[in-house]
């Protein structure tokens, strides 16, 4: 990422390296948290532990952009003359230490007492019949905050407001914890202090950290629309997975499901008469295989692929995907990308042209750039970057 950002001089929207690690110790912590009862697909507390993985995901990518802007600020001195790359990179190593070490502990700690409170409310809820209340425990030691040790012993019905905001924890390092039971109601004896961030019920949002935390701060719609389509290509909320598994599974007998990804509900299906197409000659067999990769790749990253049939003496796109209708084209420079494109988009009826770029440059971005101002929509990855996809 540091390299990246010296080379460019301008921040990149998000660092895939950077928030694939994050969210991997995160998703960790949910794990050990809430448990892996249950959370297998089709599992009663699927749904919402997908959901939680997924909110969790949307914090990574924009603490992920946070560092990255803090980063890049140490590109120059005071004075405005810029550092050089030893410079920088000393400089930039002490964020970069703060975001994925000690804050990135602290916020681990608070994912896994999260997703513990979590599941206790599921189960809570669950036997709401039996003890229709909670009771509020707090560990009764030197370190409980007053605000919390207050709550200690109260007992509020599940249903009642007061969880909205005040389900533990409450706090960075909460200990606090709640217990079911059938005991007369015993109301707190005034409202808690309990940070904004923190008034919350992460049993019924799903969400570790709410969109007051600094984190969300500041950006712009162009930046949280970025933000939101990367994590998307990687993971999505439960009820847009079910959607697109049963696209996936009321497609006919014509088509071969070739691959169905679970956590951000991407596939990928094949017509059958393009696979027997594909065995008609060596060179078909090359284009499909060609295609085929371009589609697992795009597949991969949450989208919904139909990899069509092709018409004889009929020029069509060559794919569906996410309903648009695309042509595929892996270009190895930047000569005729805009020829190519308009070729698809005029002659060829798609909605979209998708690039495989082997190599960017400055003349590919022009190309790119040029294709924006015609309002030609373009999805595009770099071999080798498989793990972004690009949107103009």
């Amino acid at each position: 990422m540091l390299k990246r950002l010296f080379k460019k001089k301008q921040p990149d929207a998000i660092s895939p390296e950077v928030w694939e690690h994050e969210y991997t110790q995160m998703a960790e912590a949910l794990t050990d948290g809430y448990g892996k009862t249950g959370v297998e697909w089709g599992g009663t507390d699927w749904a919402f532990f997908q959901n939680l993985r997924y909110n969790t995901a949307v914090f990574d990518a924009f603490k992920c952009n946070r560092e990255i802007k803090d980063a890049w600020k140490l590109l120059i001195w005071e004075d405005g003359t810029a550092k050089t790359w030893k410079e920088f990179r000393r400089d930039a190593l002490r964020v970069c230490e703060m975001y994925n070490q000690r804050w990135l502990q602290t916020e681990f700690n608070q994912a896994h007492a999260a997703a513990k409170a979590a599941r206790r409310w599921q189960d809570c809820e669950r036997n709401a019949d039996l003890y229709p209340n909670l009771r509020y425990i707090a560990i009764q030691d030197e370190r409980t905050r007053e605000s919390h040790a207050a709550l200690h012993d109260c007992v509020i019905p599940i249903d009642h407001p007061f969880w909205n905001k005040y389900y533990p924890p409450n706090g960075w390092n909460c200990r606090c914890s709640v217990q079911p039971t059938d005991d007369p109601v015993r109301m707190p004896p005034g409202v808690p202090i309990v940070p904004e961030m923190f008034q919350t019920n992460v049993g019924k949002t799903a969400q570790i950290f709410d969109l007051s935390h600094p984190y969300y701060k500041g950006m712009t719609e162009k930046e949280i629309d970025r933000l939101y389509a990367f994590v998307r290509q990687n993971i999505s909320p439960a009820e847009e997975i079910r959607k697109s598994w049963d696209e996936y599974v009321a497609l006919g007998m014509e088509w071969q499901k070739d691959y169905f990804n679970g956590t951000n509900g991407g596939f990928l299906a094949t017509h059958q008469d393009r696979r027997k197409a594909a065995e008609a000659s060596k060179n078909e067999r090359l284009k499909y295989e060609k295609e085929e990769v371009m589609c697992r790749t795009f597949a991969r990253a949450g989208y919904r692929v139909e990899h069509q049939a092709e018409q004889p003496g009929v020029s069509s796109p060559d794919i569906l995907i996410d309903g648009l209708k695309a042509d595929l084209k892996r270009v190895s420079s930047h000569n005729n990308v805009v020829k190519y494109a308009r070729k698809a988009v005029e002659k060829q009826g798609a909605e979209c042209v998708l690039f495989q770029i082997d190599s960017m440059t400055e003349q590919m971005r022009n190309e790119l750039n040029a294709l924006k101002r015609r309002n030609i929509k373009v999805l595009y990855f770099v071999t080798g970057e498989e793990k972004l996809i690009h949107t103009l």
